[in-house]
């Protein structure tokens, strides 16, 4: 015979399976079973609770690990520390690049693999290149630097918005 059974432990939710043949009873097949299903009901309301009130900012994510599931400070810590982490893996775009050219080297498809490092270098080199990227003056601005000067003093001197858009006339 074969039974499951889902017990809570220190706040976590374990499930459980036994196993019981004719040699483990020797014969004897009287049983009792108990059940207090007041403890369940109790620690999923409180479990209820105490989600609730850290979904509405109410209490930290600490304070629910340890009050609410009888974590330690240290496990709540460190539980935390794995969530930040992950949520930065997950979010952040180095990180995700990153954790694809894993993936694709774990699965041995290095020629994609390549052909990323290679992008990933043309890329950065643009980017380079256009930091670095000084404009030469325009020969209008070169030929007539009152007419520049005048033009310059002008913008900055009107507001953003008391600037007018040119109109186009549509046909």
């Amino acid at each position: 015979m074969t039974f499951r059974s889902e017990v809570i432990e220190k706040g976590d939710f374990i499930l459980k399976e036994d196993k019981i043949t004719k040699e483990d009873i020797d014969g004897y097949y009287d049983c009792t079973v108990e059940l207090n299903p007041d403890e369940d009901v109790e620690a999923n309301a409180n479990f209820m609770k105490y989600r609730m009130m850290v979904n509405e900012g109410r209490i930290s994510w600490k304070r629910f690990l340890i009050d609410g599931l009888g974590k330690t400070e240290y496990e709540s810590d460190e539980m935390i520390a794995e969530a930040i982490a992950e949520q930065d893996i997950m979010t952040n775009p180095q990180m995700a690049q990153m954790r694809s050219m894993e993936a694709i080297e774990r699965m041995g498809m290095t020629r994609y693999l390549k052909k990323m490092q290679e992008q990933t270098a043309e890329q950065e080199d643009m980017q380079k290149t256009l930091q670095n990227y000084q404009p030469k003056s325009r020969p209008s601005e070169a030929r007539n630097p009152m007419a520049t000067d005048i033009l310059r003093q002008t913008l900055q001197e009107t507001p953003n918005t008391q600037r007018k858009t040119p109109k186009m006339e549509v046909m």
